[in-house]
């Protein structure tokens, strides 16, 4: 007969199924059909976080350097860590320093870049490998510069939009002096919560 494979099992039959299963992991009643979202009976299933299966995504490459216009870096950040007192590159010093080395020499490229455009944000202005460095120069020439591996691009204006808000209210701080590094917890704070809403 046509479908006759979907028709529903006699209650004999279903039975004497269920008792030849009766140690399976999915049981179902006598002639009652399985639910698409059912696991197979000795189908492997994926692991939680703790299981075997389960691996560790490998840490993504999130580096922010803030420099003044007077060319001195006055914020740098491994934003990829959790607090600024990780250090850049998380302990790894070849890494970091392969970091500080790319978006030393993305500064050519940003002015370069600067004389193209009418905007702040210049998008991806230099990479090397994976790397991207993304630029955003502020209207007294100060520049953002942020590390990156993947394109992002409404994401990181939004970021580099808060970052130079938050920027603008450190250097409005009648204390400090021109080409002072930022070390204030309030603006590391703001930084990593902007990129964590946005990148």
């Amino acid at each position: 007969r046509p479908f006759a494979l979907c028709q529903p099992l006699p209650a004999e039959r279903g039975a004497s199924l269920a008792r030849a299963g009766g140690d399976s992991s999915v049981r179902r009643e006598a002639g009652a059909r399985p639910r698409r979202d059912a696991p197979l009976a000795g189908a492997p299933t994926r692991a939680g976080p703790t299981g075997a299966m389960a691996t560790a995504s490998p840490p993504r490459v999130l580096t922010l350097a803030v420099i003044c216009r007077g060319g001195d870096p006055v914020y740098e950040a491994d934003l990829s860590q959790p607090s600024q007192q990780a250090g850049a590159g998380g302990g790894n010093d070849d890494a970091a320093h392969l970091h500080q080395f790319v978006l030393h020499a993305a500064l050519d490229a940003v002015a370069e870049h600067v004389w193209a455009s009418q905007q702040c944000y210049l998008r991806v202005v230099d990479g090397f490998r994976d790397l991207l460095v993304s630029a955003y120069v502020t209207m007294g020439n100060s520049v953002l510069l942020l590390l990156h591996e993947g394109r992002n691009e409404e994401g990181i204006r939004q970021f580099f939009t808060e970052v130079h808000e938050a920027y603008l209210r450190a250097m409005m701080n009648p204390l400090r002096k021109d080409g002072d590094a930022i070390q204030g917890a309030a603006f590391d704070a703001r930084v990593r919560a902007s990129a964590k809403r946005h990148l």
